[in-house]
């Protein structure tokens, strides 16, 4: 699979959709009013990390090697920053995460300054990050590396994504506090497991979708994977990302499992309800970029494949109504080839 073909899919232009139905829910929402004193602390913290990222642009110049390191600094700096700066800590347990989070940001600086880098050689849970090509921001993803992996290993290994299901208040310190004590939950012991942030919450939708290709670019950049044993899993709203993933970009992935994930937007957002105005042509028409069962329909499949569509009540015979398949017929019967 070729790397910058990845991205190139992923970075397809923005269009922007209206809403049927406006919505007045802020998300995320209003955080919880922090003290003037940690307010203070972690600003002069912040500074002080501040600076040794400035310090580091300047003296890795000639080292590019390091300086591609640069973003496993600041993601913690961007995180804690943005949490400050906007109001989006959402528990009490957050303020001493992003304590934590700016000792490794320092921790990290003062390793780089020395021309060393050991977070690129551990195993287990780490936070990781890369610069983005859509807005030059620094993103961060969770990874699990196996615990019999050295940095001379050059052996191709599996590499399994997790797309995560909706939470209003995940914020990056949240994301990043659970990456960083996280523990491996589905993949083999000889994989890869890459926890994506996505951008927050948008079932890898446009700039979610792009994080998806630019993270999966990066962990391949640093560590060897097996491009024909790449898995795309999630659950709930990461359902519908392995949805969206799986249908829209079929020859990437090894499998791929969607838990629980809306696959139509008409459905999802029950836009059709007598009480609703209907959407103009227009915008349904534009669903048609995102929606899965209708790209799924368009997807060379193997012969054994189908789709289902389990809202209707299963039976002793078969657990839906399938929508379209080559190996059975709408019976579940074998039909003939």
């Amino acid at each position: 699979m070729n790397q910058h073909c990845i991205l190139a899919f992923g970075l397809a232009p923005l269009l922007v959709f209206g809403q049927a139905t406006p919505t007045v829910k802020q998300a995320p929402p209003r955080g919880i009013r922090i003290s003037a004193a940690d307010s203070e602390q972690l600003t002069s913290r912040l500074e002080s990390l501040g600076q040794e990222i400035e310090t580091l642009r300047i003296t890795l110049r000639n080292h590019p090697d390091l300086l591609t390191l640069l973003p496993d600094v600041q993601v913690f700096h961007k995180a804690v920053r943005d949490a400050v700066a906007y109001g989006e800590f959402f528990r009490p347990s957050e303020i001493d995460f992003a304590r934590e989070q700016l000792t490794i940001g320092l921790q990290r600086s003062t390793e780089l300054r020395i021309a060393m880098a050991p977070w690129t050689a551990a195993r287990g849970s780490l936070v990781r990050a890369y610069r983005s090509r859509i807005d030059d921001s620094v993103q961060p993803y969770g990874l699990r590396v196996p615990e019999d992996w050295k940095p001379e290993d050059r052996q191709l290994r599996p590499l399994y994504l997790w797309f995560h299901g909706r939470n209003d208040t995940l914020s990056e310190v949240a994301f990043i506090a659970g990456q960083l004590k996280g523990r491996r939950e589905f993949a083999p012991t000889n994989a890869f497991e890459l926890h994506l942030y996505g951008r927050y919450c948008n079932a890898s939708k446009f700039a979610g979708e792009a994080d998806a290709f630019e993270a999966m670019e990066d962990v391949m950049r640093h560590y060897p994977i097996d491009t024909n044993r790449i898995a795309a899993l999630g659950f709930s709203m990461g359902g519908a990302s392995a949805w969206h993933m799986a249908a829209h970009y079929p020859g990437l992935w090894a499998v791929a499992s969607a838990g629980a994930g809306f696959a139509e937007t008409a459905v999802y957002a029950k836009v059709f309800d007598e009480k609703k105005e209907a959407p103009p042509l227009w915008e349904q028409t534009l669903w048609r970029l995102y929606d899965a069962t209708s790209n799924s329909l368009q997807t060379p499949k193997l012969p054994d494949w189908a789709i289902v569509d389990l809202r209707t009540p299963p039976s002793q015979k078969w657990p839906g109504l399938i929508v379209s398949a080559g190996f059975f017929d709408d019976q579940w019967q074998l039909s003939p080839h």
